[in-house]
């Protein structure tokens, strides 16, 4: 066992047979419990000198961690499974989602001239400029429409633009540039 560094050199401690039944005669000498964090008697450990066969208390212990960790494997190995499956669902749906919005304004249902509607996908889906594919072409309102399929949200962007028209924080600029 080798031991921390003290003034630059490094302490060997060789532990045998005779090492540990001193350990175990002596009641005073403490552990920690690497679990509990509590304190009990070394005494009470159930030690053993590396090379010799493991005692019958401390082999039914390797056992049963042993067991739990194969167990533990097995359920890793199955929640990785599960991940992917997910993943490739996740996959499947969000691709589904992003035809479905370039294909809506066609769809059965839709309740919006489709005239009207241009499209952006990114970061929202349409500008419907209401009332431009009417008979007399005025415009009388503007709406920023996004499509939404099964439990999906805004993102953390289409929630900003939401926010930022509803606090009316949207206006017009004219560029005139020299071409």
């Amino acid at each position: 066992m080798r031991l921390p560094r003290q003034h630059g050199k490094n302490l060997e401690l060789r532990v045998t047979r005779d090492t540990i039944a001193e350990l175990q005669a002596d009641r005073r000498i403490l552990a920690e419990c690497p679990d509990s964090g509590e304190m009990f008697p070394l005494a009470d450990a159930v030690m053993f000198y590396v090379g010799e066969a493991v005692p019958a208390g401390a082999k039914k212990v390797l056992d049963e961690w042993e067991a739990g960790l194969k167990e533990r494997h097995k359920d890793l190995r199955e929640a990785r499974r599960r991940l992917k499956e997910r993943s490739e669902t996740a996959t499947v749906s969000v691709n589904i989602g992003k035809i479905i919005e370039k294909v809506a304004p066609a769809m059965r249902g839709f309740d919006m001239d489709c005239r009207d509607l241009r499209p952006l996908f990114e970061p929202i889906d349409y500008v419907a400029f209401n009332g431009l594919a009417s008979g007399n072409g005025l415009v009388d309102s503007i709406l920023f429409f996004d499509v939404k399929t099964g439990g999906a949200q805004l993102t953390p962007v289409q929630r900003q633009i939401k926010e930022a028209v509803e606090r009316g924080k949207v206006h017009w600029a004219t560029y005139r540039g020299k071409l």
